[in-house]
């Protein structure tokens, strides 16, 4: 399983690295990140309840708005400070990689145009 996130956390980096900063395709990597990261999170026995709940509540928002929104921008800081720091799993670990697709896609996503 770390093989295949790492994989798609590399072909996201790529995929971000393509796209420039056009607003859609970094909502699309950030979307697939998070299903990822909640995926990654409900099969983990690393995460509490509470750090799978929000992994799956940044999913479900995701989902729900489908691009950039006052909403989702109020969202991700309140599941950020729930699930914490890829380097607490392990920036090695599928937990840890996860968690940082997620964070270098935000990132993308508040600097597209």
């Amino acid at each position: 399983m770390s093989n295949v996130v790492l994989t798609r956390r590399n072909d996201w980096i790529v995929r971000m690295k393509n796209a420039g900063t056009s607003a859609e395709a970094c909502w699309q990597n950030f979307r697939d990140a998070a299903t990822e990261l909640a995926n990654v999170a409900m099969s983990s026995s690393e995460f509490s309840e509470r750090e799978k709940k929000a992994a799956v509540a940044l999913e479900l928002v995701c989902i729900l708005e489908g691009r950039l929104t006052r909403i989702m921008r109020n969202e991700f800081p309140k599941q950020y400070k729930v699930l914490g720091a890829p380097g607490d799993f392990g920036y090695d670990s599928p937990e840890g990689r996860a968690m940082q697709a997620v964070y270098e896609c935000w990132n993308c996503l508040l600097q597209a145009k």
